[in-house]
């Protein structure tokens, strides 16, 4: 007998109540000679299926997450809950000091329940039919033509055209409740996101971080 959990479609009530975040894999391109794997970081908004940050990197780690969650604090405001995959790119601790000093509530899916993060995996689909499936990999030659191409495509296929669930265009039922979201200024959002480690004062009165001296 198979035990499954009866899931019910949720809608967050105004955006900003959730972000959803993860990461999925995208196609091999070819730079110097070299075939990469690229990784795509996405993070939705629940309510308006916005995508409120994204990027293509050839690495998936922490710094990336946080890379574009940083842009896309800094362009949408603060979500209030973000709901994040269990991998360490997305589980550590300075991501947890980050979401504290913003006042963000940091949720971790389930280990094996993909479906907690429905609307990012729909996204990715959709992702992966209009875009992935539509170029011509072998002409691309670095991860930054990738994302140019990305974004034109968030812009015209994606952002601007009506989304079936919420009958509007999510940049629309974004903007809808705008003056309502949370913001704090670019320089304090730079000093949330600042690295801490914690370090022993040699006798000569320095310290060692990444393999370099300091005093």
């Amino acid at each position: 007998v198979v035990n499954r959990k009866e899931r019910r479609r949720y809608e967050r009530e105004y955006p900003n109540d959730v972000w959803q975040g993860d990461t999925t894999y995208g196609p091999y391109i070819t730079m110097d000679g070299k075939k990469y794997r690229t990784y795509l970081i996405h993070f939705i908004d629940d309510n308006s299926r916005l995508v409120v940050g994204h990027g293509f990197y050839l690495n998936d780690n922490a710094i990336n997450v946080q890379k574009t969650l940083k842009k896309a604090i800094k362009t949408y405001g603060i979500p209030k809950v973000l709901y994040v995959d269990n991998g360490s790119p997305y589980a550590n601790e300075q991501l947890s000091l980050i979401c504290a000093n913003l006042g963000i509530h940091l949720i971790h899916a389930k280990p094996y329940s993909p479906r907690g993060k429905g609307k990012v995996e729909r996204c990715f689909r959709t992702v992966k039919d209009g875009f992935f499936n539509t170029i011509d990999w072998n002409s691309i030659t670095s991860i930054e033509q990738v994302q140019s191409m990305y974004n034109e495509f968030l812009n015209t296929n994606y952002l601007n055209t009506k989304h079936s669930a919420i009958g509007t265009t999510p940049k629309e039922r974004f903007m809808r409740d705008f003056s309502n979201i949370s913001r704090k200024t670019d320089i304090q959002i730079d000093e949330c996101f600042l690295h801490r480690s914690i370090r022993l004062v040699k006798s000569d009165a320095t310290i060692s971080f990444n393999n370099t001296i300091y005093e």
